[in-house]
Protein backbone atom coordinates (compact mmCIF):
# COMPACT_ATOMS: atom_id res chain seq x y z
CA UNK A 1 0.00 0.00 0.00
CA UNK A 2 1.64 3.25 -0.92
CA UNK A 3 1.93 5.96 1.27
CA UNK A 4 -0.61 8.21 -0.27
CA UNK A 5 -3.39 5.71 0.53
CA UNK A 6 -2.64 5.43 4.41
CA UNK A 7 -5.76 7.31 6.02
CA UNK A 8 -4.16 9.47 9.09
CA UNK A 9 -7.55 9.15 10.57
CA UNK A 10 -9.11 6.33 11.45
CA UNK A 11 -13.04 5.79 12.03
CA UNK A 12 -15.59 3.05 13.30
CA UNK A 13 -18.96 2.66 14.54
CA UNK A 14 -20.22 0.49 17.37
CA UNK A 15 -23.82 -0.30 18.59
CA UNK A 16 -24.06 -0.45 22.27
CA UNK A 17 -24.83 -4.12 23.20
CA UNK A 18 -26.96 -5.75 26.17
CA UNK A 19 -24.12 -7.33 27.25
CA UNK A 20 -21.95 -4.03 27.28
CA UNK A 21 -23.78 -1.74 30.23
CA UNK A 22 -24.75 -1.45 33.19
CA UNK A 23 -28.16 -2.93 34.90
CA UNK A 24 -29.43 0.74 34.41
CA UNK A 25 -28.27 0.74 30.67
CA UNK A 26 -25.36 2.97 30.98
CA UNK A 27 -21.98 1.89 28.76
CA UNK A 28 -19.58 0.43 31.09
CA UNK A 29 -16.02 2.01 31.86
CA UNK A 30 -14.38 -1.16 30.36
CA UNK A 31 -15.94 -0.97 27.08
CA UNK A 32 -14.97 2.39 26.17
CA UNK A 33 -11.50 0.55 26.55
CA UNK A 34 -12.52 -1.77 24.09
CA UNK A 35 -14.03 0.02 21.45
CA UNK A 36 -10.44 2.17 21.76
CA UNK A 37 -8.18 -0.67 21.80
CA UNK A 38 -10.20 -2.16 18.98
CA UNK A 39 -10.12 0.75 17.00
CA UNK A 40 -6.27 1.50 17.58
CA UNK A 41 -5.49 -1.93 16.51
CA UNK A 42 -7.74 -1.55 13.16
CA UNK A 43 -6.20 1.22 12.42
CA UNK A 44 -2.56 -0.09 13.03
CA UNK A 45 -2.67 -2.77 10.92
CA UNK A 46 -3.97 -0.53 8.00
CA UNK A 47 -1.25 1.50 8.45
CA UNK A 48 1.22 -1.35 8.36
CA UNK A 49 2.12 -1.45 11.97
CA UNK A 50 0.03 -3.71 13.40
CA UNK A 51 0.06 -7.22 14.56
CA UNK A 52 1.06 -9.32 11.70
CA UNK A 53 3.74 -7.34 10.89
CA UNK A 54 5.49 -6.34 14.35
CA UNK A 55 5.22 -10.25 15.23
CA UNK A 56 7.34 -10.73 12.15
CA UNK A 57 9.93 -9.14 13.43
CA UNK A 58 10.04 -9.88 17.08
CA UNK A 59 7.68 -6.69 18.39
CA UNK A 60 4.94 -5.80 20.12
CA UNK A 61 2.54 -2.48 21.29
CA UNK A 62 2.10 -2.67 24.57
CA UNK A 63 -0.65 0.37 26.39
CA UNK A 64 1.08 1.86 28.83
CA UNK A 65 -1.11 5.21 30.16
CA UNK A 66 -4.28 6.22 29.08
CA UNK A 67 -6.66 9.38 30.43
CA UNK A 68 -10.21 9.21 29.59
CA UNK A 69 -12.73 12.24 30.23
CA UNK A 70 -16.37 11.37 29.76
CA UNK A 71 -18.98 14.04 29.42
CA UNK A 72 -22.18 11.96 28.63
CA UNK A 73 -22.33 8.14 29.14
CA UNK A 74 -23.83 6.30 26.28
CA UNK A 75 -26.68 3.74 26.68
CA UNK A 76 -27.98 0.86 25.49
CA UNK A 77 -28.91 1.05 21.42
CA UNK A 78 -26.97 4.02 21.07
CA UNK A 79 -24.30 4.06 18.15
CA UNK A 80 -21.28 5.16 19.17
CA UNK A 81 -18.53 6.27 16.56
CA UNK A 82 -14.89 6.02 17.80
CA UNK A 83 -12.53 8.44 15.54
CA UNK A 84 -8.68 7.69 16.15
CA UNK A 85 -5.31 8.99 15.01
CA UNK A 86 -1.76 8.51 16.07
CA UNK A 87 -0.15 12.29 17.22
CA UNK A 88 3.46 11.55 17.45
CA UNK A 89 6.06 10.66 19.85
CA UNK A 90 6.62 11.85 23.31
CA UNK A 91 9.73 10.27 25.15
CA UNK A 92 9.87 6.32 24.39
CA UNK A 93 5.72 6.56 24.15
CA UNK A 94 4.26 6.73 20.80
CA UNK A 95 1.05 8.81 21.55
CA UNK A 96 -2.68 8.16 19.92
CA UNK A 97 -5.78 10.36 20.07
CA UNK A 98 -9.51 9.15 20.83
CA UNK A 99 -12.49 11.29 20.13
CA UNK A 100 -16.17 9.34 20.65
CA UNK A 101 -19.33 10.45 18.96
CA UNK A 102 -22.67 9.92 19.75
CA UNK A 103 -25.60 9.51 16.50
CA UNK A 104 -25.46 13.46 16.27
CA UNK A 105 -22.10 13.75 16.29
CA UNK A 106 -21.62 15.04 19.51
CA UNK A 107 -18.56 14.24 21.46
CA UNK A 108 -19.49 12.24 24.65
CA UNK A 109 -16.21 11.05 25.52
CA UNK A 110 -12.24 11.81 24.38
CA UNK A 111 -8.83 10.20 25.47
CA UNK A 112 -5.04 10.25 24.97
CA UNK A 113 -2.82 7.55 24.98
CA UNK A 114 0.66 6.43 25.27
CA UNK A 115 2.29 2.92 23.80
CA UNK A 116 5.68 1.46 23.87
CA UNK A 117 6.81 -0.86 21.44
CA UNK A 118 8.67 -4.05 22.68
CA UNK A 119 11.36 -6.31 21.86
CA UNK A 120 8.59 -9.80 22.60
CA UNK A 121 12.18 -11.36 23.13
CA UNK A 122 13.89 -9.31 25.79
CA UNK A 123 11.10 -7.29 26.69
CA UNK A 124 12.79 -4.18 26.39
CA UNK A 125 11.36 -0.67 24.70
CA UNK A 126 12.48 0.36 21.40
CA UNK A 127 12.68 3.75 19.59
CA UNK A 128 9.65 3.87 17.51
CA UNK A 129 10.71 6.16 14.76
CA UNK A 130 13.89 4.02 14.02
CA UNK A 131 12.02 0.25 14.70
CA UNK A 132 8.85 0.30 12.71
CA UNK A 133 8.51 -1.59 10.00
CA UNK A 134 6.16 1.42 8.15
CA UNK A 135 6.18 4.96 8.71
CA UNK A 136 3.20 6.75 11.30
CA UNK A 137 1.47 9.69 9.33
CA UNK A 138 1.41 12.68 10.23
CA UNK A 139 -1.27 14.15 12.18
CA UNK A 140 0.98 17.62 14.11
CA UNK A 141 -1.95 19.44 12.91
CA UNK A 142 -4.55 18.30 14.76
CA UNK A 143 -5.03 18.88 18.46
CA UNK A 144 -3.87 16.84 21.41
CA UNK A 145 -6.49 15.49 24.22
CA UNK A 146 -4.04 15.25 27.22
CA UNK A 147 -0.38 15.61 26.96
CA UNK A 148 2.33 14.60 29.81
CA UNK A 149 0.62 11.24 31.19
CA UNK A 150 2.76 11.02 33.80
CA UNK A 151 3.28 8.45 36.89
CA UNK A 152 0.78 8.22 39.51
CA UNK A 153 1.78 8.24 42.95
CA UNK A 154 0.98 5.45 45.18
CA UNK A 155 -1.72 5.79 48.13
CA UNK A 156 -2.58 4.25 50.81
CA UNK A 157 -5.37 2.06 49.70
CA UNK A 158 -8.37 -0.79 51.84
CA UNK A 159 -10.44 -3.04 50.42
CA UNK A 160 -8.27 -5.51 48.89
CA UNK A 161 -10.38 -8.00 46.43
CA UNK A 162 -8.49 -10.71 45.36
CA UNK A 163 -8.99 -12.77 41.76
CA UNK A 164 -6.75 -15.13 39.97
CA UNK A 165 -6.70 -13.79 36.49
CA UNK A 166 -8.76 -16.57 34.06
CA UNK A 167 -7.61 -17.41 30.72
CA UNK A 168 -10.98 -15.38 29.66
CA UNK A 169 -8.93 -12.54 30.42
CA UNK A 170 -6.05 -13.25 28.55
CA UNK A 171 -5.35 -11.34 25.08
CA UNK A 172 -3.09 -12.49 21.96
CA UNK A 173 0.27 -10.49 23.77
CA UNK A 174 -0.38 -13.27 26.78
CA UNK A 175 -0.97 -11.67 29.27
CA UNK A 176 -4.17 -9.96 31.09
CA UNK A 177 -5.60 -7.50 28.65
CA UNK A 178 -6.02 -3.60 29.51
CA UNK A 179 -9.99 -3.64 29.56
CA UNK A 180 -10.72 -6.16 31.87
CA UNK A 181 -8.09 -4.35 34.15
CA UNK A 182 -10.66 -1.70 33.86
CA UNK A 183 -13.61 -4.00 34.63
CA UNK A 184 -11.64 -4.94 37.76
CA UNK A 185 -11.56 -0.66 38.70
CA UNK A 186 -15.18 -0.77 38.31
CA UNK A 187 -16.41 -3.88 40.09
CA UNK A 188 -14.22 -2.31 42.96
CA UNK A 189 -16.14 1.34 42.92
CA UNK A 190 -19.44 -0.68 42.44
CA UNK A 191 -18.64 -2.87 45.60
CA UNK A 192 -17.27 -0.30 47.09
CA UNK A 193 -20.18 2.30 46.19
CA UNK A 194 -23.00 -0.06 46.32
CA UNK A 195 -23.72 1.55 42.94
CA UNK A 196 -22.59 0.74 39.08
CA UNK A 197 -20.68 3.96 38.85
CA UNK A 198 -20.17 6.04 36.19
CA UNK A 199 -16.93 7.68 35.39
CA UNK A 200 -16.06 11.73 34.47
CA UNK A 201 -12.79 11.01 34.32
CA UNK A 202 -9.45 8.59 34.95
CA UNK A 203 -6.01 8.27 33.80
CA UNK A 204 -5.02 4.39 33.68
CA UNK A 205 -1.28 3.46 33.96
CA UNK A 206 -0.05 -0.06 33.04
CA UNK A 207 2.88 -1.26 34.94
CA UNK A 208 3.56 -4.76 34.23
CA UNK A 209 1.77 -7.91 32.22
CA UNK A 210 0.14 -10.36 34.64
CA UNK A 211 -0.48 -13.94 32.98
CA UNK A 212 -2.75 -16.33 33.37
CA UNK A 213 -3.42 -17.64 36.76
CA UNK A 214 -1.76 -15.13 38.67
CA UNK A 215 -3.30 -13.98 42.05
CA UNK A 216 -3.83 -10.21 41.72
CA UNK A 217 -5.43 -7.91 44.32
CA UNK A 218 -6.78 -4.64 43.71
CA UNK A 219 -7.45 -1.87 46.30
CA UNK A 220 -8.76 1.25 46.33
CA UNK A 221 -9.78 4.32 47.87
CA UNK A 222 -12.37 7.05 47.83
CA UNK A 223 -12.37 10.39 49.21
CA UNK A 224 -15.36 12.69 48.05
CA UNK A 225 -15.88 12.23 44.27
CA UNK A 226 -12.19 11.08 43.47
CA UNK A 227 -10.77 7.85 43.56
CA UNK A 228 -7.41 5.67 43.66
CA UNK A 229 -7.22 2.29 42.68
CA UNK A 230 -4.22 -0.31 42.21
CA UNK A 231 -3.56 -3.87 41.39
CA UNK A 232 -0.78 -5.47 42.82
CA UNK A 233 0.83 -8.95 42.71
CA UNK A 234 2.90 -9.50 45.66
CA UNK A 235 3.77 -5.89 46.48
CA UNK A 236 4.67 -4.69 42.77
CA UNK A 237 2.20 -2.99 41.33
CA UNK A 238 0.86 -3.98 37.67
CA UNK A 239 -2.07 -1.33 37.30
CA UNK A 240 -3.32 2.03 38.71
CA UNK A 241 -5.97 4.31 37.96
CA UNK A 242 -6.75 7.73 39.82
CA UNK A 243 -10.20 9.89 38.42
CA UNK A 244 -13.61 11.78 39.15
CA UNK A 245 -16.79 9.80 39.88
CA UNK A 246 -19.53 11.75 38.07
CA UNK A 247 -22.20 13.27 40.21
CA UNK A 248 -25.02 10.86 40.93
Amino acid sequence: MSENQILPVWKEQFRVRHSEVTRNGFLRTDVFFDYMQEVAANHAKHIGVGLEALNSIGLMWVLSRLKLQVFRTPLLGETVAVTTWPSGIERLFATREFLLADENGETVARASSCWILLDKTRMHPRKVLETLPAKLPDNSARKRNFTNLDKLPRLPVSHPVRIQIPESMIDVNQHMNNARYIAGMFDWLAETCRMAPQIAEVQVNFIAGTAAGALLETAGTIEGKNFYIESVLGTEPHFQAAGILLES
